[in-house]
């Protein structure tokens, strides 16, 4: 999978609250979680929008496209449109 969103969740979770936490409270498992911080697992729309609601942070501060993903759209890379 390549890798076009980066994310701020671990540099987000306030002190004293655990990933294992935050998981629970956004509904699913610490494993989970933990792919999606370390960018092996891309959230869902619904999952991104409920770590944001349980971190109180807007969810364009927890997750950020990389400089450089046009080129890495599935299926256009080196191609050129006509018109």
């Amino acid at each position: 999978m390549s890798n076009m969103v980066r994310n701020r969740i671990a540099v987000s979770i306030p002190g004293g609250k655990t990933r294992a936490q935050l998981a629970q409270e956004v509904g699913i498992s610490r494993v989970h979680l933990q792919r999606i911080i370390a960018g092996r697992q891309r959230p869902s729309v619904e999952i991104a929008l409920k770590i944001s609601a349980v971190l109180q942070k807007p969810v364009e501060s927890l997750f950020q496209l990389n400089p450089g993903w046009e080129g890495k759209r599935k299926g256009t890379r080196g191609k050129t449109t006509s018109g």
